[in-house]
């Protein structure tokens, strides 16, 4: 996230790569993205087994081949600089309109480019925060990686900016990791699909996730089993949310901490219709239909021509 950061006031925009999805999904997102340079680390990409990176390999450039080449004039620049206001910061270093650029997992077709402005996302987190109260000495343990729209945004970025301290654990699918995680940093809060916290219970030790107040879901269908599990946490409670990318990600939130047929109310600036499929006329209570969404968090078109975006 350092690495986002430095590129939104390099005046770039930083394009999130999914590298577990195949040579199909990042040769698509070369030619829509028209990528310059591919950030990153030779820590990372040692730990990679059987990954085609083969389309974005003529772009890459290590932070640690980077971190070479700066000279010490360059830091002590960049200690003076660290120590200006954000207003003077932005002056001189004025970003893009994007934010960010995140890519549809491409399961229906060819993945779609979602570009986010800054106040996509930020409108977004300032409702987020509305509907869960958070403090300053919490700590939240993020999972999710950067290339999905609920890590980038919610356990990427939200605590930085939200003045929340954040521990990074790098694999959601270890489940006994995230565990061990969540006791070495006295973590209150994590978010994460309901897999994903399913198997941080499953794979935990008695009393090791005792610190955790809060635990928010998405991406599916939170099940009554760990609604469950939650409630046995001395002090904590399960939030489930719904959203989608293109709406920067979050759409609505069940804050009562209670298993529900639904997934709460819209959040803060969101408006939510539901209407029928064929003549988009409203639907009758319990019946299913198309939802319509308007608020600042929704992006205004996809990268993809010819294109359209589905809220325009």
């Amino acid at each position: 996230y350092l690495s986002i950061l430095a590129c939104q006031i390099a005046g770039k925009v930083p394009v999130m790569i999914n590298w577990t999805v195949g040579p199909r999904h990042l040769e698509a997102l070369v030619s829509l993205s028209q990528i310059q340079t591919v950030l990153s680390s030779w820590a990372f990409l040692d730990k990679l087994d059987n990954v085609d990176l083969g389309p974005v390999e003529p772009f890459m450039l290590t932070l640690e081949d980077l971190r070479l080449k700066l000279s010490w004039k360059d830091k002590i620049k960049a200690l003076y600089r660290s120590r200006r206001s954000v207003q003077s910061l932005l002056a001189q270093f004025p970003c893009q309109e994007s934010a960010v650029i995140l890519f549809t997992s491409g399961t229906e077709s060819l993945p779609k480019g979602v570009p986010l402005t800054h106040e996509n996302i930020l409108s977004n987190q300032r409702a987020v925060l509305e509907s869960i109260v958070l403090d300053s000495q919490d700590v939240l343990i993020g999972i999710l990686p950067p290339f999905h729209s609920f890590g980038f945004t919610i356990t990427g970025l939200l605590p930085i900016l939200g003045g929340v301290k954040v521990a990074y654990y790098p694999d959601p699918t270890n489940g006994a990791g995230v565990a061990k995680a969540v006791e070495r940093w006295g973590g209150t809060l994590i978010c994460g699909a309901p897999s994903f916290l399913k198997g941080m219970f499953v794979n935990s030790r008695e009393k090791q996730l005792n610190s955790l107040k809060l635990c928010v879901t998405g991406a599916e269908k939170a099940p009554p089993e760990l609604f469950q599990k939650v409630r046995e946490l001395p002090h904590c409670r399960l939030v489930e949310g719904y959203g989608v990318t293109e709406c920067s990600p979050v759409l609505t939130v069940n804050s009562s901490g209670e298993a529900t047929q639904g997934v709460g109310q819209p959040i803060s600036g969101v408006e939510l219709k539901i209407v029928k499929l064929d003549d988009h006329t409203p639907v009758f209570h319990g019946d299913t239909g198309l939802v319509l969404a308007r608020g600042p968090n929704l992006f205004q078109g996809y990268l993809n021509p010819g294109l359209h975006s589905p809220f325009l």
